[in-house]
Parts: structure tokens; sequence; C-alpha cells
């Protein structure tokens, strides 16, 4: 990948910190505008939704923010890596660089987030239940299977972002739909089970369920499955990468 020479890896870093720093530059709050959210997020799920659904599910408070936390990582990542050529239009039409670490440092950028949020939840996981399993070590392997799938998508989704202008609302609309269609606030055992089956073809299914047996339940989730989510990863992304280099000089058109 051209991102490893140093000049590419460099420009890399400098726009990835640079988009960190300024995404929460100029508010009150800073940097705790990207926790408010999952918190504000957090109590108003488990206001509506404990009483109904929180006897189906032991530790709901934890199985609730877990779901957020890595739901918020999916829906911000792809959301930015859509609209990375909108918002850096000067840089990509008077600068020539390999188009790929726009759409990779706007990923970067939610996944520094990210990582800070898991970080303040597993240490909220360890105060709370004093209960810390060898099965955690198997959360970086889903963080590395929804990473790899998060990128595939967001080669896709960069291209249609400067083609086409709608694609930003029509994301967002996916993106509302898909919080209902992923188990954040319930189990899928609460399902129809011919409805279930077509839920289980999300592969963020998988990840989020295996995440709660790694961190909240103490479980490991199948290696087979772990290692299938990564293999598929790794596929999305290198086709998704293909795709856009074949597209990548009608993205300078489009955003001129």
């Amino acid at each position: 990948m051209r991102i490893l020479n140093r000049p590419y890896w460099n420009l890399f870093w400098e726009m990835t910190r640079t988009g960190f720093k300024l995404r929460d530059q100029g508010t009150f709050l800073g940097f705790f505008w990207t926790l408010l959210h999952p918190a504000i997020m957090f109590v108003i799920l488990h206001q509506l939704f404990t009483k109904w659904v929180g006897k189906f599910v032991s530790d709901y408070p934890f199985y609730l923010l877990i779901g957020i936390v890595q739901w918020n990582f999916f829906s911000g990542a792809t959301s930015n890596a859509l609209t990375c050529f909108e918002r850096k239009a000067t840089l990509v039409k008077n600068f020539n660089f390999p188009k790929e670490i726009a759409v990779l440092s706007s990923v970067a950028v939610v996944f520094m987030s990210y990582i800070l949020e898991v970080a303040i939840l597993m240490l909220f996981l360890l105060v709370m239940t004093h209960d810390l399993s060898w099965s955690w070590a198997y959360f970086p392997f889903l963080i590395a299977a929804q990473t790899l799938w998060i990128l595939g998508l967001s080669f896709f989704l960069a291209v249609l972002g400067a083609e086409y202008r709608d694609m930003s609302r029509i994301w967002t609309i996916l993106m509302n739909a898909g919080f209902f269609m992923v188990p954040i606030f319930y189990p899928l055992n609460l399902i129809a089970e011919r409805k279930r089956s077509w839920l289980l073809l999300n592969p963020f299914v998988h990840i989020m369920d295996g995440s709660r047996d790694c961190l909240l339940r103490a479980k490991w989730p199948p290696l087979s499955s772990g290692l299938f989510l990564i293999l598929t990863g790794l596929v999305l992304t290198w086709y998704g990468i293909r795709w856009f280099r074949a597209r990548e000089k009608s993205i300078v058109e489009f955003v001129l």
C-alpha cells in the first residue's frame, strides 16, 4: 500500500492528528463531547427499555453500553469517510497524493476516539463488576474485524459520496434504520426466528454479540467466527481499495 512510504505515512499522521484536534475545537467541553454522546444515548435507551428488555438480559446496563460504543464506531467512521472529500476538497484539488490517505485518515480520526471510549468502558466494567477475565484478550480480534469491515465499506462510500451528493442523506437514513436492525438495546432472542435469521447475515451482529460474550459473559466466542470476520473484512477492504483506485482520478473532477 502506498501509505507505507514514509512521506505518505507522515501525511496520513498529520491529517489524522489535525482531524482529531479540529473535531471538537472551539467547543466548551472539547473531547468530552465524544463521551457525552454515548452517555446521553445510554441514559435515554436505558430509561426507555430497561423495564421491558432488562428482565430478559442480565447486566443490562453494561449490555447496552457495549452496544452503543460499538455502534457509534461503525456509524461515525463510515459517515466520516463518506464526506471526507467534501471536507478536504481544497487539499484534493491542490496537492497530488494517494487519495486513499484521506479515507484512511477519516476512519482513523474516529478510531482514536473509539479506543478512548473502549478504555473507559473496560475500566468501568472492571470497577463495577470486579471481574477481569481472560476472555477480554479476544476483544482486540473483534476490534480488528470491525475496523476492516469499516475500512472496506469506507472506500466504497467515499467514492459514492464524492460522486453523488445525496449519498450523505441516504446513508443517514440507512444508519437510522440500521440502529434498530442490530441488537444494540435488545437481545436477538426477542426477535422471531424467521426474522432473526436475516439479521444474522449482518457481520456486525456477530461482532456485537462477540463483544458482549468476551467482555460481559466471560465467554470465548468461536475462534472460527473471529477468523471468518477478519478474513472477509480483509477481502472487502482489498476490493474496496481496488475499486477506489480505479475511480481515483474521477474523484478530483467531482470535488472541483
